[in-house]
């Protein structure tokens, strides 16, 4: 009976040993520095981390553009424009541009309006004042917001929207008061506000799509409120 006691003991103590060995390797192996390819793993892998808000494919700090682009005056009530326009810029950051610009229509970018046709249409002299002939002016521009979308499911579309807002300088021509038959022209300071999208086709070229509001003081008295709407190809220097 005691030989059975002394071999339970004895079986007890050597499973305390073994467990006590098998935490000890335990814990010091948890206590081993890392390896240099661990170390490199880990540095990596937080270099690689995609962070989706502040990845740019396409860059916009401290580069020069240039943009040709066409558009339409639609809500002036006697004349519909058309004007051709050449805008140049620089991007200080990602968020803040400046852009000088400058549109031209003449006499023959433009056609009549419906009221204005009615007018032709009676057989009187139709020659409405303040018409506009040409514009420049300088904005500031902020572009708050930068995405990207699957176009189709084949290609990812990048795409930037901006607001803009500065003044300049229109000449218009129109009737003199006291003398409707003969024809001067004008210039006009204006406010101008807007907003705009570029869509990236390469690091190099982009569409953009423009909406302008200018506001000046009409020859006659009052505010004028001409709406542009206009699409342009810019090339990035």
């Amino acid at each position: 009976m005691k030989q059975w006691r002394w071999m339970i003991i004895g079986m007890l103590a050597l499973g305390v040993l073994v467990g006590g060995s098998e935490r000890a390797e335990a814990q010091g192996s948890s206590d081993e520095l890392p390896t240099l390819d661990e170390e490199l793993d880990q540095f990596w892998a937080e270099r690689r981390r995609v962070r989706v808000v502040q990845r740019r494919l396409f860059e916009k700090d401290g580069r020069f553009y240039a943009s040709l682009s066409m558009g339409i005056v639609p809500n002036d009530p006697y004349v519909t424009y058309f004007p051709v326009g050449l805008r140049l810029g620089y991007y200080l950051n990602e968020d803040i541009g400046f852009e000088l610009s400058g549109n031209w229509t003449g006499n023959t970018l433009r056609s009549t309006s419906d009221i204005g046709d009615r007018f032709l249409a009676t057989g009187e002299r139709f020659f409405p004042r303040d018409q506009q002939q040409w514009r420049t002016n300088a904005v500031v521009s902020w572009s708050p917001s930068y995405g990207k979308f699957s176009l189709l499911g084949r290609k990812i579309a990048h795409f930037d929207w901006n607001f803009v807002a500065g003044f300049g300088i229109l000449m218009a021509e129109g009737p003199e008061e006291d003398n409707l038959n003969v024809i001067s022209t004008s210039l006009f300071p204006e406010a101008v506000l807007g907003s705009g999208i570029n869509w990236w086709l390469t690091s190099r070229w982009a569409l953009r799509f423009d909406y302008r509001q200018m506001i000046f003081q009409k020859s006659s008295g009052g505010v004028a409120l001409p709406s542009e709407l206009s699409i342009g190809g810019t090339f990035f220097f």
